[in-house]
């Protein structure tokens, strides 16, 4: 099964290939091609209300690989050309950038920052001369609705898409608190690994949250190839 096939209910995207500048990586672990990022970016693009997508990923324990699908979505959808934002909502909210920092020279945006009226301990950082930006917090985030709801209001103005990259339902609920705030959200299963009932606790809290679900990205696949194939070839 592909991180996107449970997508039945959109439309193919047409065979764009992402542009490689020097800040584009190969695709991670969880994603097993571009194409099925795109297949992904294109899906949340269709749910754009009014204007951005602003889409959280989360999951239900740490390891479940949500950072990485995050920031490897992000990293596709900016090599397509979009405007793209990663909001790092998870503990202590500097993963994001820090890792992005390993791939290409971050600095901050202050007059995008300004714009969007972000609160005094987070800053944006553009990454390169990319059409990428990161959220780094700069001290503790403590999140209420308000809190929230304007610092997406904002974002959504500047961005074509928006990953919120939120802390694990078992370490906080933070995440049932922005369902009803982002435009949709993507659940992170990892294969083998999360259990039917745990993600079906998550989906079900999500929705009774008033989120809207787009699907589940099931990532750390094995492909395995038959012993007499394997014997064979």
């Amino acid at each position: 099964m592909s991180a996107t096939s449970l997508f039945t209910n959109m439309l193919d995207p047409p065979p764009v290939e992402p542009i490689r500048g020097g800040y584009y990586p190969l695709p991670g672990p969880e994603f097993a091609t571009p194409s099925e990022a795109t297949r992904l970016i294109y899906s949340l693009l269709q749910l754009v209300h009014p204007h951005c997508c602003v889409a959280q990923f989360c999951g239900t324990r740490e390891g479940e690989g949500v950072s990485t699908n995050v920031r490897d979505t992000a990293l596709i959808a900016a090599g397509l050309g979009l405007r793209v934002a990663i909001v790092d909502l998870s503990f202590p909210g500097q993963g994001q950038a820090m890792a992005l920092r390993a791939l290409v020279d971050c600095h901050p945006w202050q007059a995008g920052a300004a714009a969007m009226g972000l609160p005094d301990n987070m800053q944006f950082l553009q990454c390169g001369q990319s059409s990428l930006f990161v959220t780094e917090m700069l001290g503790r985030w403590v999140p209420n609705q308000q809190r929230t709801a304007e610092l997406f209001t904002g974002v959504k103005r500047h961005f074509d898409l928006v990953l919120v990259d939120t802390p694990p339902l078992f370490v906080s609920a933070d995440l049932l608190g922005y369902a009803q705030q982002v435009t949709t959200s993507v659940l992170v299963m990892s294969a083998e690994t999360t259990r039917v009932k745990v993600m079906e606790e998550l989906r079900n809290r999500v929705a009774d949250a008033g989120g809207h679900i787009a699907g589940i990205a099931l990532n750390r696949r094995r492909f395995y190839v038959p012993k007499a194939i394997y014997d064979r070839f």
